[in-house]
């Protein structure tokens, strides 16, 4: 129904806030050299996986695709495995796009696939 539709996009966009939040909060306990706790509460890819599945059932794959960008820029500029993507992040974007008919957006998020896996040590090559 209609209203639960409405009620899920709801849900998933205070979850990609949370989680957009969280990064920010991350980063600048990070960037601080007073931190008062020591506690660097971070999210990972997990969180970011969530987020984007989220989207990708709500036939949003351009919000999806979005965090999964985040979520590589992450990794590649920091090389920190908490920050990896994984194949099944991208399926599920692969999997909207496709539902969506858009045809061109899957060969360029494949490509971007491919050039990450022989780069960033990502390994995502299409089967």
């Amino acid at each position: 129904d209609e209203e639960d539709e409405d009620d899920d996009d709801d849900d998933i966009e205070r979850a990609e806030r949370s989680l957009l939040q969280s990064l920010h909060d991350y980063q600048r306990q990070r960037n601080s050299r007073h931190n008062k706790n020591g506690i660097r509460r971070r999210p990972n890819h997990y969180h970011f996986g969530v987020v984007i599945a989220g989207w990708a059932r709500r036939n949003q794959p351009e919000r999806a695709n979005d965090l999964l960008r985040i979520l590589e820029d992450l990794y590649l500029t920091q090389n920190k495995k908490w920050w990896k993507p994984d194949g099944v992040k991208y399926v599920a974007v692969l999997n909207a796009y496709a539902r969506l008919g858009m045809g061109e957006e899957c060969e360029r998020l494949l490509l971007r696939m491919e050039l990450l896996s022989q780069d960033a040590s990502i390994d995502l090559q299409p089967d």
